[in-house]
């Protein structure tokens, strides 16, 4: 079975690999200083995830999990 790291190693080398070199200069330097969560209801609950970083990258996710407010409390944790 193929792992998601397995996967997204695989895809990086190919794909990716230009923006691993741009990537490369700043790895070990960036720091994750804040992570925010917000819930969003519908027709079921949506669970938005920021990370941010000290250099100002940041990244937004989905967060899956039942019931959706235990995975705010799990992210946060």
């Amino acid at each position: 079975m193929l792992s998601r790291r397995r996967f997204l190693q695989t895809v990086s080398a190919g794909v990716l690999a230009s923006f691993d070199a741009l990537a490369a200069p700043e790895r070990e330097r960036v720091k994750i200083t804040d992570i925010k969560v917000m819930m969003l209801q519908g027709p079921r609950t949506y669970t938005l995830i920021k990370v941010l970083t000290d250099a100002g990258v940041y990244g937004i996710g989905e967060g899956y999990g039942s019931p959706g407010g235990g995975v705010k409390e799990g992210v946060l944790s």
